[in-house]
């Protein structure tokens, strides 16, 4: 990969060899190629001398000039490049690029059309519109598809009859990564994904209206891709939408239950809201998704509900004895985080069979250093706990030397 910083060295240098051979002719075995490209003259230099026979290309656009009156010729050159790049498999386009518009988006579709052999495909800017989605969803090996769209906008899917849509139905696609406001994620997942084992989205909420919205992407995503293994949702928030106090809850991701076949499941809320997420909701998880192996849950806490002692008045709305429940349904769990839990006496003074192995938190309240380390014993003996926050991590190395003390007063006693 060429550096911008290096770029001038390197096209001397290329200059200098193509004065030899043509450069395809020099580098007839080359199959990756990744470029940075900070202008359209570089872009268009790189794209006349890369071979076409290239299996893997990745560019990283670093343009910023709009007013650049070779910009066509330079996404052109690109599009003339794709069209004759009949052996590409990979395709990178990171950054955004200023040159693209309606007028040249034709070239686009042309060479996208020719391009049946890509299995992964990111493409990160404007390139995107309804033809663009309407071409992907028939490549007939595309397997992984990452989607950013030009700050958050998507394309305005056609709708038809019945619902329906002019696409197609994305039929080898089993890896989506795909960034948009929450209603269009809705509106894009119920008709985009094929039978989907991977999903990474990121949804920007515009509205208050967060749980309806949440619902609705649930709801699509579990009638086009129940077989889902891997489930990351990361959701953010406008500052507006916070200052209206709304609340969040985990609850409204109901509709997922008819995904049965998750092994790892990532819920990040980073929206400054309200954030309802108890005992329940892991009981829930524990009802639905029996081959779960990884459980995360993690969300954003204003300051003042993380800035006091390690103690019982701090807000945890978790226990250590909700959590070993909720592994004891799950056979196949291994691992669990979660942004606050307590610790404390559980109500049933028994050993809880499970196979947890690592329990990962960032803020940890407890009662007393003998009753969580007592809880830990009970509740999650073969289980490590991280704590990550670093105030709280002093406090629970307490904890961890109470625990093992515990530990061996029962290997001395004979207890299990």
């Amino acid at each position: 990969m060429v550096e911008p910083v290096e770029a001038m060295a390197t096209f001397e240098a290329l200059n200098h060899l193509s004065s030899i051979a043509s450069i395809p002719a020099l580098f007839w075995n080359l199959k990756s190629a990744s470029i940075d490209v900070k202008n359209s003259n570089d872009l268009v230099y790189c794209m006349r001398k890369l071979p076409t026979s290239l299996d893997d290309l990745t560019v990283n656009f670093h343009c910023r000039r709009h007013g650049d009156m070779s910009g066509d010729l330079a996404i052109n050159a690109v599009y003339d490049w794709l069209y004759e790049a009949a052996t590409l498999k990979k395709l990178i386009l990171k950054g955004r690029v200023p040159w693209i518009n309606n007028a040249n988006l034709r070239g686009c579709h042309r060479a996208l059309r020719s391009l049946t052999s890509v299995n992964t495909l990111w493409i990160e800017h404007h390139m995107l519109d309804d033809t663009t989605l309407d071409i992907l969803s028939r490549w007939p090996k595309l397997k992984t598809l990452c989607i950013q769209p030009d700050r958050g906008a998507v394309p305005n899917l056609r709708l038809g009859k019945m619902g329906e849509t002019t696409v197609g139905r994305f039929g080898a696609l089993r890896q989506l990564m795909l960034s948009a406001s929450s209603t269009s994620l809705a509106q894009i997942l119920s008709v985009l994904p094929g039978d989907l084992r991977l999903l990474i989205m990121c949804a920007v909420f515009h509205s208050p209206a967060m749980n309806d919205e949440l619902e609705a992407m649930c709801a699509a995503l579990s009638k086009t891709s129940p077989n889902l293994e891997i489930l990351d949702v990361h959701l953010r928030g406008e500052a507006f939408v916070a200052a209206q106090l709304g609340t969040l809850c985990f609850g409204s991701i109901g509709k997922l239950k008819s995904c049965s076949r998750l092994r790892s499941f990532l819920f990040s809320n980073n929206a400054l809201v309200s954030f309802e997420f108890g005992a329940a909701d892991l009981d829930w998880v524990g009802a639905h998704w029996p081959k779960l192996r990884v459980f995360t849950c993690c969300w954003a806490q204003a300051r003042k509900c993380t800035s006091g002692g390690v103690g019982l008045q701090s807000p945890a709305l978790l226990d250590l004895e909700a959590v070993s429940t909720m592994a004891a349904n799950l056979k196949e769990l291994r691992s669990v985080s979660v942004t606050q839990l307590m610790i404390c006496e559980p109500k049933m003074l028994r050993t809880v069979k499970h196979s947890l192995l690592s329990v990962s938190v960032h803020y940890v309240y407890h009662e007393s250093v003998h009753q969580a380390a007592h809880a830990w014993c009970l509740l999650c003996p073969e289980a490590t706990i991280k704590v990550t926050c670093p105030a709280h991590a002093k406090e629970w190395k307490s904890v961890e030397q109470a625990k093992s003390e515990v530990t061996e007063r029962r290997g001395v006693v004979g207890l299990p």
